[in-house]
């Protein structure tokens, strides 16, 4: 990965839809490539106009009291992380199942007033590297389990996942040297689809079983 800085992001929504839902747990950490400072945090609830759905508060341990109590605007929260992220040249985003969390938080951001700030970002999806390296199953905590990697959890916590996203991008590293070559890259499954409208900088690939090089396709 040749970006210089690395911004490692994970949300909690109050469901799949990213038209109609919105984030409710936002967390990051910001790192850089050349190790010029230490890595920062950043973590946010959101408030939430509605209930939210009992299943939703089982997954992510979220509650409306943590909401009405912990939560802050949406607005000050997309203020707060276009600060954190600062400058989005040369920064390369990086979740898992990236398209996912880039179209609810591309939602909230231009709600926010900053309309095309997703779109000066690089990205790189984890889940579209582990199922080019591995066979199913493909969640977080199968990938954490795969590479043995221990204090890490996929609790759906957005802090939890998003340290963990560090110990899955390390693993990913030692094993193959070729994260840059993923990057602005997505993988989906062929019976589905893309999920959501696609986002202009990415290329999207069909996948099936393990390849370890989805990204020959498009001739990098």
């Amino acid at each position: 990965m040749y970006q210089e800085k690395i911004i490692y992001i994970d949300t909690e929504t109050t469901g799949l839809d990213y038209t109609k839902d919105q984030i409710i747990e936002l967390s990051a950490i910001k790192a850089y490539r050349q190790n010029k400072q230490e890595p920062e945090g950043f973590h946010a609830y959101i408030k939430c106009p509605r209930l939210l759905d009992s299943k939703i508060s089982e997954l992510t341990g979220i509650s409306d009291y943590t909401l009405a109590t912990q939560g802050k605007d949406e607005q000050k929260v997309m203020d707060a992380f276009v600060a954190f992220v600062g400058d989005g040249y040369s920064t390369l985003m990086v979740a898992y199942n990236a398209q996912f969390d880039l179209l609810f938080l591309k939602g909230a951001l231009e709600r926010c007033g900053y309309k095309g700030f997703i779109e000066s970002l690089d990205y790189l999806d984890l889940l579209t590297v582990y199922r080019d390296r591995h066979y199913y199953p493909h969640k977080l905590k199968d990938a954490i389990a795969k590479y043995e990697l221990k204090g890490y959890v996929n609790s759906h916590n957005a802090s939890d996942d998003t340290r963990a996203l560090l110990g899955v991008t390390k693993a990913l590293i030692k094993e193959r040297h070729d994260l840059h070559k993923y990057v602005n890259l997505f993988g989906y499954l062929e019976k589905y689809g893309v999920s959501g409208e696609r986002l202009n900088k990415v290329t999207y690939l069909p996948q099936g079983k393990p390849t370890w090089g989805l990204y020959e396709k498009t001739g990098r």
